[in-house]
């Protein structure tokens, strides 16, 4: 254990090489998810695994990604601080409701499209 690095608590962010499958110049601070081949694509509702897009990349352009950690989020709606959040439709974070949690609120959101902070989790 004493080699073991804890990433808990701790911004983990990746990217280098992934590529954006299409246009995400909208999409900065939304969810994505790594697509069937291989790159960068908008996330659905209910998606898992998923990572939050900090740059505007268009089409074959690099992604820069938050794996884990504090992230800014673009709500799909009202979010009280401390809720645990979902994916909602076009990849933004909304309120959990029967999807699995992708993170929590550290501030709230208070209409769609707000963008806040959230610590985005391993699913």
């Amino acid at each position: 254990m004493a080699n073991e690095t804890a990433y808990w608590g701790e911004t983990l962010k990746s990217g280098s090489g992934m590529i954006a499958a299409a246009d995400l110049r909208a999409a900065q601070f939304h969810a994505v998810v790594i697509d069937s081949n291989g790159e960068i694509a908008l996330a659905g509702a209910g998606a898992t695994g998923v990572k939050t897009l900090n740059n505007k990349p268009d089409i074959g352009e690099n992604c820069h990604l938050t794996d884990i950690g504090e992230t800014k989020a673009v709500a799909g709606g009202p979010i009280l601080k401390g809720a645990k959040v979902e994916v909602g439709t076009g990849g933004k974070f909304i309120t959990k409701g029967t999807g699995a949690a992708v993170g929590e609120a550290r501030i709230a959101a208070v209409a769609d499209n707000d963008v806040i902070t959230i610590f985005l989790i391993p699913t």
